[in-house]
Order: structure tokens, then C-alpha cells, then sequence
């Protein structure tokens, strides 16, 4: 039981005794390669307009806000959250279908997450509609011709 206790305050690569005792590092073989987070120029310019779409969508909220509901408010600062991270996951290499799935799941919540901003009006919602199928499918597009994913 002292030893859930002690693992926390131990040194760097203390083990409780049942599992085997201190243990050395594991040794450096030379295979590695570097991490490169750096994506192509498309990819890069293409994260850089969601991210500023993200912005004035939020500015946009928040500008109205006084026409929202809280849950309305609250609903729409979450999604802009959450996109925002979907950005940061596009950044990031190594997902493959996972950051494609990802990211068009955010395009395709934006249109009911946009409705609630937007109001009642049907051609509102169909603009919010075309823009979210557009967006995701530029982002389709520019990751799956980039090499560098």
C-alpha cells in the first residue's frame, strides 16, 4: 500500500519491488528520427484561415450575446472550443483518418451550432450549411494531397 504513496515522491525510474525493482532507462539505439511538426504551405495556410474563421465566429457570438440565452451562449463558445482544438489535432502528424474524421465533424456541427446564433431563418441556415460542406471538404482536400501527413 506505501508503495502507491512512495511512487509519487520516488525518483526518476523507482518501481515498487513487486514489479521489479528500480529500472534503468531503456537505451538510445540511433533509430529514432526527429519529430517534424512543420506542415506544407497549404495545409499551414489552410489552418491559419480556419483558425481566423474560428475568431470572428467567436467575436461574432460574442458580440450578439445579448440577443442569446445562456444555453445558446454557452453552446456556441463550447463549439468554438472545440474546433479550436480540432485545429491544434490538424496540426499535429500521425492521425491519418482520425484528424480527417475530426475535423469534419466540427464542420458538419457548425451549421447547428451557427443556427443557434443565426436565428430562425431557412436561408440563414442553408448559407451555414454550404459554408460548413465547403470548409470541410477544402480541408479534405488540402490534407490528403499534402505528403507531409
Amino acid at each position: 500500500w506505501w508503495d502507491r504513496i512512495r511512487f509519487l515522491f520516488a525518483a526518476p525510474g523507482w518501481y515498487p519491488e513487486s514489479i521489479g525493482g528500480p529500472q534503468e532507462p531503456p537505451a538510445i539505439s540511433g533509430q529514432e528520427q526527429k519529430f517534424d511538426p512543420h506542415p506544407s504551405r497549404p495545409v499551414a495556410a489552410l489552418l491559419i484561415a480556419r483558425w481566423l474563421l474560428l475568431l470572428t465566429v467567436a467575436l461574432l457570438v460574442l458580440e450578439n450575446k445579448d440577443t442569446l440565452t445562456q444555453l445558446q451562449l454557452a453552446a456556441a463558445l463550447i463549439w468554438v472550443f472545440a474546433a479550436l482544438a480540432a485545429v491544434g489535432e490538424l496540426w499535429n502528424k500521425g492521425w491519418g483518418k482520425k484528424r480527417m474524421a475530426l475535423a469534419w465533424l466540427v464542420d458538419l456541427t457548425f451549421v447547428p451550432s451557427a443556427a443557434l446564433v443565426g436565428g430562425d431563418s431557412a436561408q440563414a441556415y442553408a448559407v451555414w450549411a454550404v459554408l460548413a460542406l465547403a470548409s470541410a471538404l477544402v480541408t479534405w482536400r488540402a490534407l490528403s494531397a499534402s505528403r507531409r501527413l
